[in-house]
């Protein structure tokens, strides 16, 4: 971090007495004037000013980086980027918009300067689009893959699902997922999820990749743990309410991630699982 420092000079005079005599007579004598020895002038001391300290605290100043991302129509595959959407970031930690914005580029690319080290958010909006939010993203991150969710996913998903949206609400939808040495992302099978609040949960079908009922999926599949979390009590955009989502595995947390939930939003984040291996028990066959 860089620290400026303002620096204060203080200087002091000297002063120089002499005296000088001369003949008042009004003789026409011409007469030298004599020398008269200065007198011994001690030296002043000068009262210093007050000095403010120089080692007051100075505000740091962030080290700034370069994030790099694309963004990606939710769903799309092969995946498409998409171009000319408003990213906008949040503060993590608030969960409340920073101010700073910028528009995505050819192939959905995304570049902005933020401060390194930190966690920060992002909501994503476009024509056609519904507004979707992102979590716990690196700041610094060089290849982050960013979502945004079609309207027409947003009204069809829900509904494949047996569910009815509540539109002050918010909705969570992403995967459960191990990630291995090489790292690698590993669907993880046979898991629940569990929200605080509490919402309405829906896994996905591995054969139409949509939700679907609880009658056909009351957990994630092997081969597509994703899941859909709505009607999870939410605030405004300017008072976003906290929630977190866990992922169950035989009943016990096996991993949380937490979120922002904001009225009327959709939020992709997805659940990592901790633990030496893929948790996927081993009589799943889903």
């Amino acid at each position: 971090m860089r620290t400026n420092h303002w620096f204060l000079a203080l200087a002091a005079c000297s002063l120089l007495v002499a005296s000088i005599g001369c003949d008042s007579s009004s003789s026409s004598d011409t007469t030298t004037p004599t020398d008269v020895p200065a007198a011994d002038v001690p030296a002043m001391d000068v009262p210093a000013a007050d000095v403010p300290a120089t080692d007051a605290p100075v505000a740091d100043v962030p080290v700034m980086g370069t994030f790099k991302a694309l963004l990606i129509e939710f769903g799309s595959n092969p995946p498409a980027g998409v171009e000319g959407a408003e990213l906008e970031v949040i503060n993590d930690d608030t969960g409340i918009a920073t101010g700073q914005k910028v528009t995505s580029g050819a192939n959905g690319a995304v570049e902005l300067q933020l401060p390194v080290g930190m966690k920060v958010g992002f909501k994503a909006t476009a024509v056609d689009y519904h507004d979707t939010y992102q979590f716990g993203i690196d700041s610094d991150a060089q290849s982050e893959i960013l979502f945004i969710v079609t309207e027409t996913l947003y009204t069809l998903a829900p509904a494949l699902a047996g569910l009815e949206v509540d539109a002050t609400k918010a909705i969570v939808g992403g995967a459960i997922y191990w990630v291995n040495a090489t790292p690698a992302e590993e669907m993880v099978g046979c898991a629940t999820i569990e929200s605080t609040p509490a919402g309405d949960y829906r896994y996905f079908d591995p054969l139409t990749g949509r939700p679907t009922s609880l009658d056909k999926a009351d957990q994630t599949s092997k081969t597509l743990s994703y899941f859909l979390a709505a009607n999870i009590p939410a605030g405004p955009a300017t008072a976003p309410a906290s929630a977190k989502v866990d992922a169950m595995i035989a009943g016990a947390v096996a991993g949380t991630t937490n979120i922002w939930a904001i009225e009327g939003a959709i939020c992709i984040q997805n659940v990592y699982v901790t633990g030496a291996a893929n948790p996927t028990p081993g009589g799943c066959t889903k």
